[in-house]
């Protein structure tokens, strides 16, 4: 048997209850460790949402892997939350890695094309994310650098779904400009 609990959700999937019937005596530590597996995979809980970018987009982003490769074998693992009410389902982030002392990494050094950030854009219906929660995104096909060790990942434009296959006409949100935003003035 399998109860659906009304509106209550986990990384914006339904949680679904499933009755088991077996040999096995129940008690309320078992009890216990079935609650404990099903929130493992929740990610933070409401009182432990991440800061609101600062340049008003509805999705921050917490890179968790930085996996460094040239020739666009390098990957980031990130966890981001979607502060708004659609699916985001396509994405273009801008990419800063740093090394081990915290400065910010050169990319293309020597050349024309000398700058301080990388850029990815990617969409993949694995990679859908449900309004007001935590997703889990592969970002890759990127050149990371040999001493990157941490990286910070912002949205540079971002698009919902306006059903299940079909993305809205246009972006829920855009930075203006090809560059990594400024910080904000206090």
């Amino acid at each position: 048997m399998v109860v659906r609990a009304r509106g209550s959700k986990c990384c914006g999937w339904p949680i679904v209850f499933v009755r088991v019937t077996a040999t096995v005596r129940y008690s309320a530590r078992m009890k216990h460790a079935i609650l404990c597996i099903a929130l493992a995979g929740c990610g933070k809980s409401a009182g432990q949402l991440p800061a609101k970018p600062s340049t008003g987009a509805p999705m921050a982003f917490e890179v968790t892997t930085v996996k460094p490769g040239d020739h666009h074998k390098g990957e980031l693992q990130a966890r981001a939350y979607n502060f708004s009410d659609k699916r985001i389902a396509r994405y273009w982030v801008l990419v800063r890695y740093r090394d081990a002392k915290g400065a910010v990494i050169r990319l293309d050094k020597g050349t024309p094309h000398e700058t301080d950030e990388d850029s990815a854009s990617f969409s993949d219906p694995q990679m859908i994310c449900e309004p007001a929660s935590w997703c889990n995104l592969k970002i890759g096909y990127l050149d990371v650098p040999s001493e990157a060790v941490k990286a910070e990942v912002v949205a540079k434009e971002l698009t919902a779904l306006k059903d299940d296959i079909h993305f809205e006409d246009k972006p829920i949100f855009e930075i203006e400009g090809p560059h990594w935003p400024a910080e904000p003035k206090s």
